[in-house]
């Protein structure tokens, strides 16, 4: 790539009025929460490093600007003044004399957009529209003649010259082909979304074709205050269905020819994941994965002869957890890489056919993320886990406990010639971030803690910081003003296991009063909850604590950061394992004198929506109340890459599926119950709640309910996040008095 493209979710600098903060109120409000912003901390703006790695652009207020990473101060200078002060993205060519600007995005599915895009000289100013209507993933070529991009399912390139227009493909067409682009599934799962690649001088792409012609519909009724419903209906292959039938394709600019390189239809081969052209222009690697995602193969295909080899080959005994993947081939058509084969995410370099040559990080800690590799000076900078063991903490309940393990994050470089490997980050305890210029020369660092706001710093790559940009001081004021309290990490332990834990006490605690206590949890695979990062729902965590409830959160076995092995340990019994940890988990908690032990809610959304509805069925002695946003109910319904991937396929685990399922408990049910739903989510399908309402009512059981029409799965937009939490308090208030 010649830019590195930095993404930040963009918060607005929150800034207090002067009436708020002369009235020295303490009392957070909901509307203040989730209407005002007031307690989100200032967060940097996405911008571009240029390629001389010294040089950043960011979009301000319809300019695009040029700042330094090592100058005293970000001043810098007006790139480009847009015409239309309304652009939310763009991308520069290689040469960075054009950019593609973006216009009125439009949200697809979770990744994927439409929007309508210019081409901006940067000299001259002029901006030429790439196209006649909205397109998906425009990209230049990397000779800077080209842009390709998808419309309509079919993939295209533009000639910026002469504007002539090649259609690569012609037989696109919606719920049936679809080129270039990914249908919902592999977009979801494996997060592949620009389903195409320039190789290295820009005279072939490489592309995906997938037929999902035998793919179920799943038909979704969208309200939108008119006469008649519409449906939406899209191609989402449930447990044990059909998936797209996928080839990949390349393109040759020149003999202006398309020809299938591999399919999935033979060798056992159902995914392809990933794609990457190597350093040679006519050779494209391939990742190719079973149905059950536990072997996975990298193939090397020569575009000109068709000839493949096998490059390298894993197979795991559960599964491969194929997002957390990174690959990139050098130059002497070495590849570095990541796998769990030796029990945690490390990160190993093979020579050109396939034999390791080293294994860069021996250390029993987890890579969270590879930023990227500089080849001129033979590193790779990488983000891993900073293990803390045998440390104890003193509460603020006066409870001495165990620390966490593995909620620190750390960023290094390793020298993949000589294995020799430096600290990067800055040195205090908490979560590092880095967002690197194209050449490696600097980074910016994003750093927090439960307790200490986002610092961002400019720094060079041997660990000097340059300048603090941002220290969100005026948020120690705000966390006085308001009677914050901390949000403490620590263990909890059964003597059998033990599990991550944190927990917020009550802004007045009084370890000789009682508190109801709310539990909320995600506890999905490889996710974590327990970090020693900033919270951004501390808003709402510290009402609660201001409204007298402790907030506890737990990370059971089959969350990430710990190892494969516990991890994985989950597997073919997904729900099981992480409900008994739970369960445990809570008992033990329950142990301290100040927890009201006939009060205790958990919630949780998606996954934590599931865990909460199977804790109070199979655990009503524990659990006296759930709250359920957008859960799934019967792992039947849900899409087939991500559950086959943790349970298998459900011919082969019936049991599995049926006895981890929480309609299958309903008939349980003795506390109180609380389910919120969109009916526009195309994640976790409302038929999950409408069929578990059908089981509860089969079996007389009362509950509650509340549905958001039109609302995806992130129930966001207006003032639904609002309503939403609003709710679960009134829910909280009622059952717990």
């Amino acid at each position: 790539m010649n830019t590195t493209k930095f993404f930040f979710i963009f918060f607005a600098t929150i800034l207090f009025s002067n009436s708020l903060i002369a009235q020295k109120s303490t009392s957070i409000t909901l509307p203040a929460v989730f209407a005002s912003g007031e307690f989100y901390p200032s967060y940097m703006q996405g911008f571009t490093s240029m390629k001389d790695g010294i040089h950043f652009s960011e979009l301000e207020d319809g300019s695009i600007t040029i700042k330094r990473y090592d100058a005293p101060t970000v001043a810098g200078s007006t790139l480009l003044k847009l015409e239309n002060p309304t652009a939310t993205d763009y991308h520069f060519n290689a040469t960075e004399t054009k950019l593609l600007v973006e216009y009125t995005p439009k949200s697809i599915y979770r990744y994927s957009k439409t929007a309508t895009y210019v081409i901006a000289d940067v000299v001259s100013g002029k901006n030429t529209p790439l196209h006649t209507s909205p397109v998906m993933y425009p990209t230049f070529s990397p000779d800077s003649k080209q842009v390709a991009f998808v419309e309509n399912n079919n993939l295209y390139s533009k000639d910026i010259v002469t504007n002539k227009l090649t259609a690569i493909t012609t037989n696109g067409k919606k719920n049936s082909i679809i080129n270039g682009a990914s249908d919902w599934v592999h977009e979801e799962e494996f997060e592949l979304t620009q389903a195409y690649q320039w190789n290295v001088d820009g005279s072939k792409i490489a592309y995906y074709q997938m037929d999902e012609t035998e793919v179920p519909e799943y038909n979704m009724p969208l309200y939108k205050n008119q006469l008649y419903p519409t449906l939406s209906t899209f191609k989402y292959p449930k447990s044990g269905q059909k998936n797209s039938k996928i080839s990949i394709w390349v393109y040759d600019f020149k003999t202006k020819k398309n020809t299938k390189l591999l399919d999935n239809t033979s060798n056992n081969i159902e995914y392809f994941p990933r794609i990457q052209w190597t350093q040679n222009k006519e050779e494209l690697a391939i990742v190719a994965m079973n149905r059950l995602q536990n072997e996975l193969s990298i193939y090397k295909i020569n575009t000109v002869t068709n000839q493949k080899t096998t490059y390298l080959q894993e197979i795991a005994k559960n599964y491969i957890e194929i997002t957390s993947l990174f690959w990139q081939f050098l130059q002497d058509g070495s590849c570095i890489l990541t796998s769990e084969k030796d029990g945690y995410n490390q990160l190993y370099h093979y020579d050109n056919k396939g034999i390791l040559l080293k294994k860069l990080t021996p250390k029993t800690l987890d890579i969270t993320k590879v930023y990227g590799i500089d080849e001129k000076n033979n590193t790779v900078y990488i983000q891993t886990t900073n293990e803390v063991m045998d440390v104890k903490v003193l509460l603020s309940s006066g409870v001495e406990a165990n620390s966490s393990q593995n909620t620190n994050k750390d960023i290094y470089k390793i020298d993949y010639k000589t294995g020799n490997t430096a600290l990067v980050s800055t040195k205090e305890q908490g979560t590092h971030n880095a967002y690197f210029s194209s050449t490696y020369a600097y980074f910016l660092q994003e750093y927090s803690t439960t307790t200490i706001p986002p610092v961002y710093s400019s720094m060079d790559n041997n660990g000097k910081v340059i300048q603090v940009l941002e220290d969100n001081k005026k948020f120690e004021t705000i966390a006085k003003e308001y009677d914050f309290t901390p949000k403490e990490l620590f263990n909890l332990s059964d003597g059998k296991n033990n599990w991550n834990a944190w927990q917020i006490l009550p802004s007045d605690f009084d370890k000789t009063k009682k508190y109801p206590l709310f539990v909320t949890i995600y506890g999905g695979p490889g996710h974590c909850e327990v970090n020693n990062e900033w919270d951004w729902e501390i808003g709402w965590r510290q009402y609660l604590a201001q409204q007298g409830y402790i907030i506890l959160c737990i990370d059971p076995r089959g969350t990430g950061n710990r190892g494969r092995d516990f991890r994985t340990v989950t597997y073919g019994q997904l729900g099981n394992i992480e409900s008994q940890d739970l369960k445990n988990a809570v008992e033990e908690y329950k142990k301290n004198d100040f927890v009201a032990k006939d009060k205790i809610t958990i919630q949780g959304w998606s996954y934590g929506g599931y865990l909460s509805s199977l804790c109070l069925l199979k655990y009503p002695e524990t659990f006296q109340n759930a709250v359920a946003v957008a859960p799934v109910t019967n792992w039947m319904y849900y899409d087939n890459i991500y559950i086959e991937r943790y349970m298998g396929l459900p011919k082969d685990n019936a049991a599995g599926y049926k006895d981890n399922s929480p309609i299958n408990f309903a008939k349980n049910l003795k506390g109180n119950y609380l389910i919120i739903h969109g009916t526009a989510d195309d994640n976790v399908h409302i038929q999950n709640t409408y069929e578990m309402v059908s089981a509860l009512n089969a079996n007389n059981k009362q509950f509650e309910m509340f549905i958001y029409p039109d609302k995806n799965h992130n129930l966001s937009g207006g003032s639904t996040r609002l309503n939403v939490y609003t709710r679960m308090f009134n829910f909280l208030q009622k059952n717990n008095k």
